[in-house]
């Protein structure tokens, strides 16, 4: 009798413990974790968007694609908050461009680049037809993470080169292709064939702690250094861990530029 009841002790320990843990965390997620409505007055904007402009149930793999009147219902939201605008493809999506044009967006076109070389060169030939013809159109960018996601960089730079400098030949307008930070210090030479640097910025995926963060990244920027020449570079993805407060992202987007502008100074 003593040794249930003891253990009937013991297992209501137990759930108190877990249940005290799970209330915890449950009070740092609803105080710190969860997403934030954007203020909803005309004081406040922001700098831009990368949009792709697929929902729920469309791929720009297997399909569908959004039709022409959900890239303006998504834009007339989107519109209220920036005049900016990144896109990822053309052939897929041939009424975004346009449909920005009618918003008054700014926007930096991209084409999306693998290793389909005749759907590449649709892309690339889309992109320099409307880069020549739509005055919003600021800057293109082609590619996106191709070197990140090639199984060999160094065969995938040769390709993404000749790609930029087909492009760079044909508008004039800056080009660029957008990788991860850490590719561009590994593969200082693709400065060469772009006019900018794109930069993504993952804090949250590389799995800096808020307390450490600076720490880690002083030490990043030593590693960046480089002789490269001049480029100015351009921050267009980026993500944070939301548990860690907008001080954490500002940290570790402000050192991350810290970092490129070693790696390809003013």
């Amino acid at each position: 009798m003593k040794n249930a009841a003891l253990f009937v002790v013991h297992l209501f320990t137990a759930f108190a413990i877990a249940a005290a843990v799970a209330a915890a965390q449950y009070w740092l997620w609803h105080e710190y974790g969860r997403s934030k409505e954007i203020p909803n007055d005309s004081a406040f904007s922001i700098k831009g968007f990368s949009y792709s402009g697929y929902r729920h149930g469309q791929s720009p793999f297997t399909g569908p694609h959004p039709s022409a009147s959900e890239l303006a219902e998504d834009l007339d939201l989107l519109r209220q908050k920036t005049d900016s605008l990144r896109t990822y493809g053309i052939t897929d999506l041939p009424a975004l461009l346009q449909v920005a044009g009618e918003r008054d967006f700014q926007v930096t076109a991209g084409i999306w680049i693998d290793n389909d070389d005749a759907r590449n060169q649709r892309e690339i030939d889309a992109l320099i037809d409307a880069a020549n013809n739509m005055r919003h159109i600021e800057r293109v960018i082609v590619g996106n993470e191709f070197i990140w996601r090639a199984q060999n960089p160094g065969e995938a730079i040769k390709k993404l080169a000749g790609y930029l400098d087909q492009v760079r030949a044909s508008v004039r307008k800056p080009v660029s292709t957008a990788e991860q930070w850490h590719v561009w210090r590994d593969h200082p030479e693709l400065a060469d064939h772009v006019d900018y640097i794109t930069v993504h910025i993952f804090p949250y995926h590389e799995g800096v702690g808020f307390t450490h963060e600076k720490e880690v990244k002083d030490n990043q920027n030593k590693d960046a250094e480089s002789d490269v020449d001049a480029k100015r570079d351009e921050d267009a993805e980026n993500s944070h861990d939301k548990t860690a407060g907008n001080n954490y992202a500002i940290t570790q987007v402000f050192t991350r530029y810290k970092q490129m502008e070693k790696l390809f100074p003013d």
